[in-house]
């Protein structure tokens, strides 16, 4: 979709239910929304936000650990409310020209550098992931010019104001916003969930990894296929931790034939039958043995 297209605008993909309907078109942000221009007059509100390209919206002392604003000179500041939006000219390799983003946490002020506005539609979550996109950048790009820091887009509030939204029927960018949260809260989950295990791992030996993938993997009986009950493994896992040697923790404990030891890392080690074993087997996991649920002396 294009905003310099003459043609009909539609989606390349759309849900079903709005297949048939009329096509799109692109309006101003000065036909959508409203600039925010009240100040904080009497300094009546104390919370300075920031608008991070990152992060987003957020409480400046949080960000910055500290008040970067001077909480006595705070009155030339705006108000900005809960669900306005806040365009940061500040330039960054994540917002080439620069983020514009939803408040979310609640009213705070902002110093008359960002470009504060508010939709006249309360539905409006659809823009907050338009904004997250490029396409707006090329007119951005073109109305405004770096400034004299070389850090920040300098674009005038009627240019800003102008800038070209995509507009559909409500319920239809509704839809299209409800999606892309969807999609959101699963990779914040998968994300949270990836870093759940990178710390588990950090808190684990090599040898407890190897010795959990088995217990959980392995079977008790490889020609019958019976899985190991949870109370071999829990006793046999806590054995092991506290010392045990893996290759015959293993093969203990999945009936198969000791192949390897490694109760000597770095040293020769050898196989059931007293044979020197293969390199790989000499490298494998060192014991870890300072599990917090071991003794000081293995059973």
């Amino acid at each position: 979709m294009s905003g310099n297209d003459k043609r009909p605008l539609v989606p390349r993909l759309r849900f079903s239910e709005f297949r048939d309907a009329g096509g799109w078109s692109f309006q101003p942000l000065k036909k959508l929304a409203k600039r925010s221009i009240r100040k904080n007059t009497g300094c009546e509100i104390a919370r300075v936000l920031t608008n991070s390209a990152e992060y987003g919206v957020v409480d400046q002392r949080d960000f910055f650990d500290k008040d970067i604003a001077n909480q006595g000179n705070l009155e030339g500041y705006y108000i900005v409310e809960e669900g306005a939006y806040v365009y940061n000219p500040r330039i960054s390799a994540t917002a080439p020209v620069g983020p514009i983003s939803k408040n979310r946490i609640g009213t705070g002020v902002m110093s008359p550098l960002y470009t504060v506005f508010k939709f006249d539609n309360s539905q409006n979550e659809f823009y907050s992931h338009y904004f997250k996109s490029t396409h707006w950048h090329q007119y951005m790009r073109q109305s405004s010019s770096t400034g004299a820091r070389h850090d920040r887009m300098s674009i005038t509030n009627d240019d800003f104001m102008g800038l070209p939204l995509p507009v559909s029927t409500p319920e239809e960018q509704q839809k299209i916003a409800d999606c892309l949260s969807s999609l959101d809260d699963l990779i914040t989950a998968e994300i949270r969930k990836l870093d759940t295990i990178k710390a588990h791992k950090k808190g684990m030996g090599w040898s407890e990894i190897a010795m959990h993938f088995w217990l959980t993997s392995a079977t008790a009986d490889f020609e019958r296929g019976e899985p190991i009950k949870i109370e071999r493994t829990l006793a046999h896992f806590g054995a092991f931790s506290c010392g045990e040697d893996l290759a015959a923790a293993i093969s203990r404990i999945t009936d198969a034939p000791l192949l390897w030891s490694t109760a000597n890392v770095g040293g020769p080690s050898t196989d059931s039958t007293g044979q020197t074993a293969s390199s790989f087997a000499q490298h494998s996991w060192p014991i870890h043995g300072s599990a917090p649920w071991c003794s000081q002396t293995a059973a």
